[in-house]
């Protein structure tokens, strides 16, 4: 019942494109059907996701040949397919300008910035527009993008009036979109009626809070939001208790469609504020985990995460054996604010969605309209659950804000302080909105050559605007990332202070370097970690570091962001004193107790003893695997002879496979020795899907 999502890829043209739109529904009318075929509705475009990027690629190879009416050809293509996309009309915009038809260019630029492509630095900037950049037409297309730049993009299909209690998904209402593998459901929302229901019912000093603010007219309610339930009402949440919701519901044929309904939700977005849940898990599998741990090992995933957090969307998922002292600890490989984790299985959830319900309802209306044209509701509320959380089983945050405490993996119920959230939100002014902190990796570290070779994979985990992950593979004791805070925005133009600080982790192994004066660029370096306590005296345990980022405006903090390090537990490491590898044994792990994510490493069966000579450069090392001792030299080849004075070597690649069944698989990484020439350079590692 776990949910998906396409990748996100872009060809030749959309790597332009991509970054100077938000994430918004392309509508498809579908293409044209061929002689007693039906058009396929808006639930079955998925199915022609493959078809759409084949044309992207066919498009760039053409233009690589210089074949530009066949690149012209291919891309319309892609426009009848997607007739609202910004990064296809634009793609043409720029064949037609390859070929020198400048009078065709404009139609298709202007219609380009009109869906979505607004970033005029990047118009500047495209060298396939060079020759007509001194035409008076292409300034007035650039000063559109730029008068564009903060307005909404259009609405790509015609929203559905919102009924009493409930707000439907249908085809009438939805569009599809190639590029995020997303479908968007709009609605109207008519008036708000004061007698429609009640702020709250019940719900004790919170409900009574609520309904005396709401009479007072300073709390804004949920007229307007949307609550989705995502695991086809295993788990719902009480309406009642919360009368002014509007549940969404799902047409026939939306149903039916794959993934949308049901587990992981990352399929739908609106263009509404939506609360949902979905108390699911993947079992059954060696790839068993709950969805959040699911959203950050699916292609994609995290990115479509940042989309919901920024769109107003929140879900609610329970860890679900991902984060239990008496079974594994935190498996999670990453950290993020973009959903929340309950603590527990099914029904855990269902405190956090009474407590984001009324925090969302105690919003002054014009604070809660101001942080939702901006993005920063979803943001906001995160900031005010960490602000107030009691610490696991409510046993108190001794640290503050900055501190481990107040920032876990997943939450226990029994930490929520609902009174305190409620009045924190009811008291943040309209000139005091708390800011939003975003991040970019600037440089860091690679792989090593010959000592990484067998690394499985690269060691970026994801990257988006406020959640980093990493997977430290490299036998390098440490990794340098070189972050920046700079593009984190306070609404009010009031200078921000950066924080920095270790949430999880030992701090003798974590240093912050800052990089000018603010601390808004700094340097991290993380030394390797093995398995430990969350925090000391604690019980559970993780592969994770954790390294918070804030900004404060003087008046409120923000939510946190989060650069993250996964230390895979597949063998044990030993350093020297001068912090080189000196062995790796994968032979003494159980994974029964040690677990690694299997979707991001695998076991080693096998010993390396590690040679250095007298200048502390690695000379090779030696392997012990299955009773044979194998030679290895500096470039990770190994060793099968000689030629003379000449060493014989051969490349060893690196494959995954998958031994046992069903959740007693495990994972592990498996040496081939190349059949290639001796002599021959080394052969290409094959990484892990995830």
């Amino acid at each position: 019942m776990a949910g998906g999502t396409n990748a996100r890829r872009g060809g030749l043209f959309a790597a332009v494109a991509l970054g100077a739109i938000t994430l918004g529904a392309v509508a498809l009318a579908g293409p044209e059907a061929e002689p007693g075929k039906p058009v396929p509705g808006v639930f079955a475009l998925p199915e022609l996701q493959d078809f759409f990027w084949s044309l992207e690629r066919e498009t760039a190879l053409a233009v690589q040949r210089k074949d530009y009416a066949a690149a012209e050809a291919s891309v319309t293509k892609q426009i009848d397919l997607a007739p609202l996309d910004p990064v296809a009309v634009y793609s043409r915009a720029k064949v037609l300008a390859l070929q020198g038809r400048r009078d065709a260019v404009w139609p298709d630029l202007r219609r380009a910035v009109e869906l979505g492509f607004r970033d005029a630095r990047a118009l500047r900037a495209d060298r396939d527009f060079a020759l007509l950049q001194t035409e008076a037409e292409f300034a007035s297309i650039v000063q559109d993008a730029e008068r564009l730049a903060g307005i909404p993009l259009p609405v790509a299909a015609p929203p559905a009036r919102v009924e009493p209690g409930f707000a439907r998904v249908d085809a009438a209402n939805t569009a599809w979109d190639f590029r995020s593998g997303t479908f968007r459901s709009f609605f109207e929302f008519p008036e708000a009626d004061p007698r429609a229901g009640p702020i709250a019912v019940g719900q004790g000093e919170v409900g009574d809070l609520l309904r005396g603010w709401f009479a007072e007219g300073t709390a804004a309610g949920n007229w307007r939001d949307l609550y989705d339930n995502h695991d086809l009402g295993h788990s719902p949440m009480d309406l009642a208790a919360f009368p002014q919701f509007t549940r969404v519901v799902y047409s026939d044929d939306a149903s039916a469609a794959k993934g949308l309904t049901n587990g992981l939700q990352l399929r739908l977005f609106t263009n509404a504020i939506t609360l949902g849940n979905s108390s699911t898990a993947v079992t059954g599998s060696w790839q068993w985990r709950s969805m959040p741990r699911l959203a950050y090992g699916t292609r994609g995933g995290p990115a479509l995460l940042f989309a919901q957090y920024q769109s107003n969307h929140l879900y609610v998922y329970p860890e679900h054996r991902d984060h239990d002292v008496d079974f594994l600890g935190d498996v999670y490989p990453a950290n993020t604010p973009y959903l929340l984790i309950s603590q527990g299985s099914s029904g855990s959830d269902q405190p956090f969605l009474q407590a984001m319900a009324a925090t969302m309802a105690a919003f002054r209306p014009e604070v809660k309209t101001a942080l939702a044209s901006r993005g920063a509701l979803m943001p906001a509320l995160q900031m005010i659950l960490r602000r107030t959380y009691r610490g696991e089983k409510g046993s108190g945050v001794a640290g503050g804000y900055f501190s481990g405490e107040a920032h876990p993996t997943v939450f226990d119920a029994a930490g929520l302080d609902v009174p305190a959230m409620v009045r924190m939100a009811h008291d943040i002014a309209p000139d005091a909105l708390p800011p939003v902190v975003r991040l970019r990796v600037l440089e860091e570290s690679r792989l090593l050559s010959g000592l990484d070779s067998a690394a499985n994979g690269p060691e970026s985990l994801f990257d988006t605007p406020c959640a980093i992950a990493r997977v430290h593979r490299t036998l390098a004791f440490s990794r340098r990332m070189v972050v920046s805070a700079r593009e984190s925005v306070d609404f009010h133009g009031r200078p921000l202070q950066f924080h920095w600080s270790v949430l999880r982790g030992d701090p003798k192994r974590i240093s912050f370097q800052p990089l000018d004066p603010q601390a808004s660029v700094v340097e991290v370096r993380v030394g390797w970690h093995e398995r430990r306590p969350i925090r000391e005296g604690s019980s559970l345990a993780s592969n994770r570091v954790d390294i918070g980022v804030f900004v404060t405006n003087g008046v409120s903090d923000s939510a946190p962001a989060f650069v993250t390090t996964y230390f895979p537990a597949t063998a044990q490491r030993t350093y020297d004193a001068n912090q080189r590898i000196a062995s790796l044994d994968g032979t003494r792990i159980d994974p029964s107790k040690l677990y690694t994510d299997p979707t991001i490493d695998g076991r080693r069966n096998w010993r390396d003893e590690f040679s250095y000579d007298a200048y502390g450069i690695c000379t090779g090392w030696v392997r012990m695997i299955k009773g044979e001792r194998q030679t290895f030299d500096p470039d990770g080849r190994m060793i099968i002879g000689q030629d003379g004075n000449k060493p014989k070597t051969k490349a060893v690649n690196y494959a995954i496979r998958v031994a046992g069944e069903a959740e007693a698989a495990s994972v592990e990484v498996e040496p081939k020795v190349e059949a290639s020439e001796p002599g021959s350079q080394a052969g290409s590692q094959e990484a892990m899907g995830r």
